[in-house]
């Protein structure tokens, strides 16, 4: 009995995976300018985290 359960279950589970519908994004216009508010002082970690980030975003929502 302990088997014929787990089969149902994983049998519903998977039914339901396959039948899922995948969401779809909105589209939106991204703003011209992001600004961020750094809440640390200048050349400490969080600096030069920040500076590497905005440098790849900017490559990324650039095009």
């Amino acid at each position: 009995m302990k088997k014929l359960s787990k089969l149902l279950g994983v049998s519903i589970l998977s039914l339901g995976c396959l039948l899922s519908i995948p969401a779809k994004a909105q589209e939106t216009e991204l703003p011209s300018t992001i600004n961020w508010t750094i809440p640390f002082g200048v050349g400490g970690g969080t600096d030069v985290w920040s500076s590497l980030c905005c440098a790849a975003s900017n490559k990324k929502f650039t095009g």
